[in-house]
């Protein structure tokens, strides 16, 4: 599953990395698909976020409370044990923001050019 995820954080950050079209037809075809992957960045981003929390939860249970490790020292050693469901989360966190700023973006584009064609 993890690999699966990494893959789409890859697709997902391409895609949004291609300038979009001047003309409306194209833009508003990138915002029906922006709207998607907000909608599977969400998704995905859940998903990670619970993998993160298993992972988590599997480190704390590994170490005893004997086991003379401190506060930091156990944190530290929980996120390097959680760090590649770490990148996913933030990276579908922000493949989230940058797809609705995108769509924002769009739609203001959008907006523009009616104007002109109105006025």
């Amino acid at each position: 599953m993890k690999e699966q995820l990494q893959q789409k954080v890859k697709d997902m950050n391409a895609y949004l990395q291609i300038r979009s079209s001047d003309e409306p037809a194209a833009m508003l075809e990138k915002m029906e698909l922006l709207e998607i992957m907000i909608a599977q960045a969400g998704e995905y981003l859940a998903l990670s976020k619970s993998y993160q929390d298993e992972i988590i939860q599997q480190t704390i249970l590994e170490h005893d409370v004997n086991d003379d490790l401190s506060a930091s020292t156990l944190n530290m050693y929980i996120k390097a044990s959680a760090k590649d469901w770490n990148f996913l989360v933030t990276s579908f966190d922000r493949i989230n923001s940058a797809a609705v700023h995108q769509h924002d973006g769009l739609r203001t584009r959008i907006s523009y050019i009616k104007t002109l064609m109105n006025g």
